[in-house]
C-alpha cells in the first residue's frame, strides 16, 4: 500500500465490502482496497489494479458455526497445537499423519505469544474427524502436545477459484 500511496492516511475497517460501502456513502474524497467485484457492487471506480504485496496472494475465508459439518467423503479438518521445545518434537507429531497416510495440505507456524521459542502449529489436512484413521491421529497429536485445539472438519471446496 504504501508503495503505491506513500502520502495517503490508511485506517482499518472490518471487511474489503465494509470500506466499498463507507466509499460509496461518503462525501469526503475516500478510497478502497477491494476487488473488481466490491467496486461493480457499489458502483466505485477502481484507480488501482495489481497493488498486493505478493503476487500470487490469497485470501482465506472461514465459515464458523456451534454445529459440526458431517462427513462428506471428501473432508478436510483443521488443528492448531503446540509441542515441546526440544528436537524432534515437531518431527514426532507430524510423523503421526504419515503414518496413518493423511495427507497434510497446510502447515503454518506463528511464534506463541506467551513463550519466547514456542510456536502454535496451523494444520489442515485430508479426512473428517469421524474418520477412524483421522480421530486416532488426533488422539495422538493431543496426547504429545502442550496445546491442542481441533478447529473442525468440513467439505472440501471443489474449486476454490469460484469462490
Amino acid at each position: 500500500m504504501t508503495a503505491n500511496f506513500p502520502d495517503v492516511p490508511t485506517a482499518s475497517i472490518s471487511s474489503t465490502a465494509a470500506g466499498a460501502k463507507k466509499v460509496r456513502d461518503s462525501h469526503l474524497p475516500l478510497a478502497a482496497i477491494a476487488n473488481k467485484r466490491a467496486a461493480q457492487l457499489f458502483g466505485l471506480r477502481i484507480l488501482a489494479e495489481n497493488i498486493e504485496d505478493y503476487i500470487n496472494n490469497c485470501t482465506r475465508f472461514v465459515l464458523l458455526s456451534r454445529c459440526s459439518a458431517l462427513p462428506t467423503g471428501e473432508d478436510k479438518t483443521s488443528i492448531v497445537f503446540s509441542v515441546s521445545d526440544e528436537p524432534g518434537s515437531l518431527l514426532r507429531a507430524l510423523e503421526i499423519f504419515a503414518q496413518r497416510n493423511i495427507n497434510l495440505t497446510r502447515i503454518e507456524s506463528r511464534p506463541m505469544r506467551t513463550r519466547m521459542g514456542q510456536y502454535l502449529f496451523f494444520v489442515d489436512f485430508e479426512g473428517h474427524c469421524q474418520d477412524k484413521k483421522v480421530s486416532d491421529a488426533l488422539a495422538s497429536v493431543r496426547a504429545i502436545s502442550t496445546f491442542y485445539k481441533h478447529l473442525g472438519s468440513y467439505p472440501v471446496i471443489k474449486d476454490e477459484k469460484q469462490v
